[in-house]
């Protein structure tokens, strides 16, 4: 982080002004206290946790969006586009205001490596985690492949 981003954090905080807003999940709020912490222990910095009702966070993210929020992207497919196009101008997804006619160009023109270049010059996406998932096989099955959505396709398995 750059020292004057620093500096406006510590000046946003003290004057009440930046605070990480989420909304009441129990794991949303463990991810919250993680990076407070760890802002804290990095820059010096500790900023205020606001937690609000779910239905309340989500009306309120499309009318006052906060400087800093949780929100996640999950893909209905594993493409780069499946990714990319919750950043679209256009996206349902996308709660702030910030557009680009090039980022949108890249996407719609699978120019996906331009995009993810655009996207994170342009923006602050702190990537949080990534959801893992923990399966028990018999030993006697075969062909069991999950995708990277973690789908099983069943027909394929043999016993």
């Amino acid at each position: 982080i750059f020292p004057a981003t620093i500096q406006k954090m510590r000046e946003l905080v003290l004057a009440k002004k930046l605070q990480l807003r989420i909304y009441n999940k129990p794991h949303h709020k463990l991810l919250a206290e993680w990076l407070q912490g760890q802002w804290l222990k990095k820059i010096g910095v500790r900023v205020p946790i606001e937690i609000q009702e779910e239905k309340v966070y989500w009306k309120e993210i499309g009318v006052n969006t906060p400087a800093i929020y949780l929100s996640g992207v999950t893909a209905p497919y594993s493409h780069p586009r499946a990714f990319l196009q919750e950043f679209l101008h256009n996206s349902t997804a996308t709660w702030t205001a910030w557009q680009s006619p090039q980022y949108d160009h890249a996407v719609n023109n699978a120019n996906f490596s331009l995009a993810e270049k655009i996207l994170l010059e342009a923006t602050y996406i702190i990537p949080l985690y990534t959801r893992s998932t923990l399966l028990l096989l018999q030993s006697d099955w075969s062909n069991f492949e999950i995708n990277p959505l973690g789908q099983v396709f069943l027909a394929k398995v043999h016993r």
